[in-house]
């Protein structure tokens, strides 16, 4: 089995509009489900954010399977997926094309993704315009662009937001089977519990600052 870290994030600081946000962030993961922990306003979604490229750091080095995110953006983006808190589509596309389009970037022209329509509830829905999909179809849009192409790391900003049962059990599957793989998934969630069932290791956000742990903080 490797031990080649799947994400490994070093010295790295963030910053927006001036503010610094988390100083000094250092993780090394291999595999399985890294919950990201802090009260609102800690840092969580901006942390994902600045790994999935969208912000970029004020200092520091983010590799991906291996990949370093600034030196070869395109090759570590390929084993990166994401699914924001909020999902920010493009109204005038359909899934189908935005998943095409998002498997050809990542080297997967197999068209895989239509496997999985029914489990994540969109059956029927491929060639709908996205604008016309309410915000809970959406999410499930953003979470089966996320699987796309067979990414090493998958990340979670509160993923079960908006989602039904059958979608919520979909995602259930996904975080246990990418366990079984050894894949890695970075989760965050403002449900305790839902961290707790998943997580074996948690990156602590508190004061700018964030510390690695086997266990949750008290309430």
């Amino acid at each position: 089995m490797s031990t080649t870290p799947k994400l490994s994030i070093e010295d790295l600081s963030i910053s927006l509009g001036g503010t610094v946000i988390l100083e000094r962030v250092e993780c090394d993961i291999t595999s399985g489900v890294l919950g990201i922990y802090g009260p609102n306003g800690s840092g969580k979604s901006t942390l994902m954010r600045t790994i999935a490229g969208i912000y970029l750091p004020r200092s520091g080095r983010i590799q991906i399977a291996g990949h370093d995110l600034e030196q070869a953006p395109v090759l570590a983006r390929q084993q990166l997926g994401y699914v924001p808190e909020h999902a920010d589509l493009y109204p005038y596309i359909t899934c189908r094309e935005l998943c095409d389009t998002v498997g050809a970037l990542r080297g997967d022209h197999s068209g895989g993704w239509k496997e999985q329509l029914a489990a994540v509830g969109l059956q029927g829905k491929e060639d709908m315009k996205l604008g016309t999909l309410s915000a809970g179809q959406q999410r499930k849009v953003t979470l089966l662009v996320a699987l796309c192409g067979s990414p090493q790391v998958l990340l979670l900003d509160e993923p079960t937001k908006a989602l039904d049962q059958q979608s919520l059990g979909f995602l259930n599957e996904i975080i246990q089977d990418w366990k079984d793989q050894q894949k890695l998934i970075l989760l965050t969630s403002h449900l305790r519990t839902y961290l707790e069932t998943y997580c074996a290791e948690y990156l602590i956000l508190s004061n700018k600052h964030a510390t690695l742990s086997d266990t949750l903080p008290p309430v």
